[in-house]
């Protein structure tokens, strides 16, 4: 209940920038070392597996980007999924204390019998329907 889920978009945006940031690293291996196979100084069976194994590595940089930006995406989701919960987390709390029900620290739920005159205490443990109504409350 305590946890700043603030921190998952935060690292979703490290996640977004490392895609940024590897993007600028596959623009220069493309411009300065794939490019260099493309050209007619470099032909032969050496330059064909150059060709292919450096669109390889390319592709490995567009993968990566992929990558970064599909956990920034799970981050942001798993964001937004939390703070849902949490507010019906809440909710449900706010209920069952208005219905009479103590949650302990642990999230335990048992009937607040603090909040009972020792009358009506007594005709809650005697009458065995508000025995039944404490544990139907309990258990909702």
């Amino acid at each position: 209940m305590t946890t700043d889920f603030g921190l998952l978009t935060t690292a979703a945006g490290k996640w977004e920038s490392m895609a940024g940031e590897i993007k600028k690293v596959e623009d220069h291996y493309g411009e300065k070392i794939q490019k260099i196979t493309m050209g007619p100084d470099w032909t032969g069976l050496s330059a064909g597996t150059a060709q292919v194994n450096f669109a390889a590595t390319r592709y490995e940089y567009v993968a990566a980007q992929t990558q970064a930006k599909a956990i920034a995406a799970l981050l942001r989701d798993a964001h937004g999924q939390f703070v849902d919960l949490k507010k019906r987390l809440d909710s449900a709390l706010t209920e069952a204390v208005e219905a009479g029900m103590h949650i302990s620290a642990e999230g335990r739920v048992s009937f607040d019998w603090t909040k009972l005159t020792p009358a009506e205490r007594s005709a809650y443990r005697h009458d065995p329907d508000g025995q039944k109504s404490v544990t139907d409350a309990v258990a909702k």
